[in-house]
């Protein structure tokens, strides 16, 4: 069997890396793992000051329920909150990158089954917030409303070269 080789993007604001997994009882670790104390980016906060929340990020629910307490908070004034999204990439980094080439198809076909949005289709449904056609007419619905930006999009002129810096920085009077 052969395991991935991981490596994590470091950076003046730390590292920024993809989910841990345990599934079908092999142990696949991120490689900043074994660079950093602790077993989350989350418990780094506390270097900043800050508290720190791993959520899963496969879950809609729970985070929504972790960034709606981070907001909260924010706005009472009580800083900032590091929210560790737990999640997958099912793609590679760029086009031309095949993640089979450093992890498992049986990985990958893990976390597809506990993909975010077929979890929250089947909880909507399961607790009848939602029937199946009003889930379709929603996924319709933004189809079309991706279809008529890129429409958009592709018969608008290119913006002139001095708009590249249009609204970028504020202007005081």
């Amino acid at each position: 069997m052969r395991y991935p080789d991981r490596r994590c993007n470091g950076g003046p604001d730390g590292p920024w890396c993809g989910a841990e997994a345990d599934f079908e009882g092999l142990d696949f670790r991120i490689g900043w793992f074994h660079a950093v104390a602790g077993k989350t980016i989350a418990n780094r906060a506390a270097g900043y000051d800050m508290p720190g929340v791993a959520v899963d990020g496969q879950s809609a629910l729970d985070m929504y329920e972790v960034a709606g307490e981070a907001v909260k908070r924010a706005r009472a004034g009580e800083g900032p909150t590091l929210v560790e999204a737990q999640t997958y990439r099912y793609t590679g980094h760029f086009t031309a990158d095949n993640p089979l080439s450093y992890r498992l198809k049986e990985e990958e076909e893990h976390f597809r089954k506990r993909d975010c949005i077929d979890r929250l289709r089947n909880h909507l449904l399961a607790n009848g917030v939602a029937t199946a056609e009003n889930l379709s007419a929603l996924d319709k619905k933004a189809l079309d409303d991706i279809a008529e930006a890129t429409r958009f999009a592709d018969e608008s002129p290119f913006p002139e070269p001095e708009d590249l810096y249009a609204d970028v920085y504020i202007s005081y009077p």
